[in-house]
């Protein structure tokens, strides 16, 4: 009897051990590579995001989030003719996203785990401007405009359903680095095209990218 005693207070304690030292909230930071395969940029550019988000820990599901700044940036060259005199339109766009994830932890062990994560995010454009180059007898002519400010287009949020699976590596007790690829696939566009402006909402179905970063993991005391 005395030892079933002594076991079960031990295992009382370990269990209080386990709880104090568990994650319970996290705080991830990561920098992202985006890719728009559907929009048939006619120039190269270097699409990227950056996210900072905080997690709920509970077990091994990962409530969270947070803010995504996310930039899209392409071009369009057209053909000139006698009665269009546009060569090429450059749309350069940012965006200020919320998202909601909810993550589950599949594997784990040592210093090495895997996360899938799946959720919704409401976007938001930050930024919306159009460079036209218009070709003439005297060369190109380059103008800018700011749509957000000059043609203030009727907008909603838009929303995505987003999907990622992350791997993380733990440097220390309380830090991890972490890749992560991810698709995002939009279900709502910001806004609806208006036939009257020599501009059209990116119609990005999806986008595919790759994400790092370090999470920093605040556990019970």
């Amino acid at each position: 009897m005395k030892k079933i005693i002594i076991c079960a207070v031990f295992a009382l304690l370990a269990g209080q051990v386990y709880s104090q030292n568990k994650e319970f909230l996290s705080l991830q930071l990561g920098a992202g590579y985006y890719n728009y395969p559907n929009l048939k940029s006619n120039g190269s550019y270097f699409n990227y995001g950056l996210s900072p988000l905080v997690f709920l820990h509970i077990d091994k599901l990962k409530i969270g989030s947070g803010v995504i700044f996310a930039t899209k940036k392409y071009s369009c060259d057209y053909e000139i003719t006698t009665i269009n005199k546009i060569s090429n339109k450059l749309y350069d766009i940012n965006y200020l996203n919320i998202p909601i994830l909810i993550g589950y932890n599949v594997y784990s062990k040592s210093s090495n785990r895997f996360d899938i994560f799946t959720g919704v995010s409401f976007d938001h454009f930050s930024k919306f401007k159009t460079t036209t180059t218009y070709k003439n007898n005297d060369g190109d002519i380059s103008v800018t405009d700011d749509i957000l400010a000059t043609d203030k287009p009727a907008l909603h949020l838009g929303i995505s359903l987003l999907f990622s699976i992350l791997y993380h590596r733990q440097l220390f007790d309380q830090l991890d680095v972490f890749v992560s690829p991810f698709a995002e696939f939009k279900v709502r566009n910001e806004g609806d095209d208006n036939p009257h402006y020599n501009w059209r909402f990116p119609n990005s179905v999806f986008a595919l990218g790759i994400k790092i970063g370090i999470e920093l993991n605040f556990k019970k005391q």
